[in-house]
């Protein structure tokens, strides 16, 4: 055999096989390394978008950290400012209810007082009018009037 007609028919041959892989395998193969690339570009599409999205809620949970210490702020500065008005509340009432207390304690020292000097105005008169009877009663000499009289102060 000639070397020509072997090289030609290795070539039709090698023609062949190479029109049967581009029929029957080089689509399929084609279509899964498509596939496969399209699957790869998604993946790294998916992973783009959740790194955006990690970093947008980075950014929203810091705000709302940021949010949430300013409310706090806010809160811990009104509980302050309530306490300090309820401090001054219960310190202006306790003022308020020592005064009537103050006022009552004066009102009733009066009110005894008065009673009091009653009681001996009347105690006086009593007195008086006992020691006059007495005097009345008996009339003896000036030693027994100043007995008398040192006995009723003595009892008075």
């Amino acid at each position: 055999m000639n070397i020509d007609l072997t090289l030609l028919i290795q070539i039709i041959a090698f023609l062949a096989f190479l029109r049967f892989v581009q029929l029957k395998v080089w689509g399929p193969v084609s279509a899964l390394l498509a596939k496969r690339a399209q699957n790869i570009a998604d993946g790294l599409a998916a992973g783009e978008r959740g790194t955006k999205q990690l970093a947008l809620a980075s950014r929203r949970a810091a705000d709302i950290l940021e949010e949430a210490r300013t409310k706090a702020g806010e809160l811990l500065s009104e509980a302050a400012d309530r306490q300090h008005a309820l401090i001054e509340q219960a310190r202006q009432q306790a003022l308020l209810e020592a005064q009537n207390i103050l006022a009552e304690a004066q009102e009733q020292i009066t009110q005894e007082r008065v009673s009091v000097r009653e009681d001996l105005r009347q105690e006086a008169g009593t007195m008086a009018m006992t020691i006059a009877q007495r005097i009345l009663q008996q009339k003896l000499d000036e030693n027994s009037d100043a007995k008398l009289l040192a006995h009723l102060v003595k009892e008075i």
